[in-house]
């Protein structure tokens, strides 16, 4: 039996943990490694490959003639080097002599927990294939010709300027980002790097090939996440606790949140809370885009179907980039995070919002302009663009994008009506607390 050397107490041992290489040095080898292998559930995973991948990391652990020995030779190796398995293992010192070893290894690995996904046609918008799959679609007149397409929204940490500088939201697969461009990386290699891929454990879409859209504004108004360590450093408090009670902050977790793009504090108007009238909330600076796509994948339908992920738990669709020219509109937000994760709740506050036509950004885009640029003139398809737009972002009934939620919410839910003050210094929010006003909610989760 091919590889059987590699027992079930050693795949238990390594599937256990959420990585075999240290990792780290971002975005070097032994980060990859993590990334992909974070993904490696029990769903249709193939076995055969897993203990390929395995015999590959613990080559070094198993004497060189362990395919000769006795079958019950083989067993008690591969136990051993499960029992030994105490610590990471280090970075591959050859892995520049032999970047095309690695490589197939991370290959492997990506194949166990990730699948590709394909962009499919937005349909026209009764039939039957686009129902569900975005919220705002429309059609517009090209020469007599309806051309059907969908408004999709997603979060983004850029400003105006800087979405024009990168030409739009390429996926960092195509930037060759992150040392993607390393021999030892799959994503050098121009055919696995074209394809677009959903990961299995997570349940949504791969971070660096696919460009995650939305089909509404309560989804995005919570992206980027704030939980997400590559982009925000939201501290942790000893053991398993989190920051989810913020009477627990001092100077230091408050310093730790601003490593990074910065948690802010924020407080804030609210009701919900019976005697609580005011409250502090994490709070962070966001965008949200609006952005026309022709083609895009139902992320949400391939996971529930192929990973057997949970209905509804990831509402995402997918496009490898979305070009300059078909974004549409932004806003920029102000964020009050009721907890330490998406799901917690967010609320978005919209601070401006504009338009993007003749190459910049517009408070008020003229109609035709508008039109011609991005519905081939067609000024009845553009209006009703402009209308669906304005109605996701709030723009004409308060401002304010309600975001969503789960059981992780504070219970009971406030309700966010306000800003009060934004950003508040330490020495701010110190006095807040320890003044105690019985007023005053200090973002508990139950």
């Amino acid at each position: 039996m091919a590889h059987d050397w590699i027992t079930q107490k050693l795949i238990s041992a390594a599937t256990g943990n959420r990585t075999l290489y240290d990792n780290s040095k971002e975005y070097e080898f032994g980060w990859w490694f993590a990334y992909f292998w974070k993904e490696v559930g029990t769903k249709g995973r193939d076995e055969a490959t897993l203990k390929e991948v395995l015999s590959i990391v613990f080559q070094s652990k198993f004497p060189a003639d362990i395919a000769a020995k006795s079958y019950g030779d083989k067993r008690k190796e591969g136990d051993r080097v499960a029992a030994e398995f105490k610590a990471l293992l280090p970075e591959p010192a050859d892995l520049g002599a032999r970047p095309a070893h690695y490589r197939s290894l991370l290959q492997k690995v990506l194949s166990l927990g990730f699948r590709e996904i394909t962009n499919t046609a937005i349909t026209r918008p009764n039939e039957a294939q686009v129902k569900g799959f975005f919220a705002d679609r429309i059609e517009a007149d090209k020469n007599k010709s309806l051309i059907p397409m969908a408004i999709a929204y997603r979060g983004d940490t850029r400003e105006f300027a800087t979405v024009i500088a990168h030409k739009g939201a390429q996926s960092r697969v195509d930037l060759k980002m992150l040392n993607m461009d390393k021999p030892w990386h799959p994503f050098s290699d121009p055919v696995v790097a074209g394809k677009m891929y959903t990961r299995g454990a997570s349940g949504d879409n791969c971070l660096y090939s696919v460009t995650s859209v939305a089909t509404d504004v309560s989804i995005p108004v919570g992206f980027p996440l704030i939980e997400d360590q590559n982009i925000y450093s939201l501290p942790l408090l000893p053991s398993t606790e989190t920051v989810r009670n913020l009477s627990k902050w001092n100077y230091k977790l408050f310093r730790e949140a601003q490593a990074k793009l910065p948690v802010r504090l924020a407080k804030v108007q609210m009701n919900g809370v019976p005697g609580k009238s005011t409250g502090i909330f994490l709070a962070t600076d966001s965008f949200i885009y609006a952005v026309r796509v022709k083609r895009a994948a139902h992320t949400q339908d391939f996971v529930e179907t192929q990973f057997g992920i949970p209905q509804n738990q990831c509402k995402e669709r997918g496009v490898r980039d979305v070009k300059l020219k078909n974004f549409l509109a932004g806003a920029r937000i102000r964020r009050i995070h009721l907890g330490p994760a998406r799901m917690c709740g967010t609320v978005g506050f919209v601070q401006e919002a504009k338009f993007f036509v003749g190459g910049r950004w517009v408070d008020n885009p003229d109609a035709n302009a508008f039109a011609n640029e991005h519905f081939y003139g067609d000024l009845a398809a553009s209006n009703k663009a402009l209308q669906m737009i304005r109605k996701q972002l709030q723009l004409d009934a308060g401002r304010i994008i309600q975001g969503e939620s789960d059981d992780m919410a504070p219970n009971p839910m406030p309700v966010v009506s306000a800003i009060q003050q934004w950003n508040l210094t330490f020495e701010q929010f110190n006095a807040y607390k320890s003044q105690a006003p019985a007023n005053l909610y200090l973002g508990n989760v139950s």
